[in-house]
């Protein structure tokens, strides 16, 4: 297993993966501890580090201090997720830096419009955030929810110029 634990300008950041692409990315946060115990769950306590994560952790240290970063070249290792979630992943994984989309959206996108809080379940479960910005996706009457906080969806988004 490969993990690297960090900071940010947003707080404490943990990276994982299973040598298949990445599979975790942790929301930031103020507590090293935290996120070290994230780190530890997420590989079983024991983790190396790869030139992919090493990677990763610059793009994501520049997306945290304000650049657009491109992430649609890393591998993503998503493999105890649901064909319904993946479908989703796809979708919200093409949301441009500084766009948004509604929950409907991508619901009507995926050929189901009545699925929007399926969306938002889906969205849930996302193990790699920032790379699958589901930040991005949005009520059609407010911000909508979000696993880290609105506080912290609002601080992405006016980071993006959304807001």
């Amino acid at each position: 297993m490969f993990a690297r634990v960090f900071n940010t300008r947003f707080g404490w950041v943990a990276i994982a993966s299973r040598g298949l692409g990445v599979s975790n990315v942790t929301l930031p946060s103020r507590s090293r501890p935290k996120i070290v115990r994230q780190a530890d769950e997420i590989t079983g306590g024991e983790y190396t580090s790869s030139r992919e994560l090493m990677a990763l952790e610059s793009d994501l240290a520049r997306y945290y201090n304000g650049r657009v970063v491109d992430f649609s070249g890393y591998e993503l290792d998503l493999t105890y997720s649901t064909g319904f979630q993946k479908m989703v992943w796809r979708v919200v994984r093409k949301i441009p830096y500084g766009k948004t989309l509604t929950y409907r959206e991508v619901a009507e996108a995926l050929g189901m419009p009545k699925a929007a809080r399926a969306v938002g379940n889906a969205l849930n479960e996302n193990p790699t955030p920032i790379l699958i910005p589901c930040h991005r996706v949005v009520g059609s009457r407010d911000i909508g929810g979000f696993r880290g906080g609105s506080a912290l969806k609002k601080r992405l988004l006016k980071l993006e110029g959304v807001l």
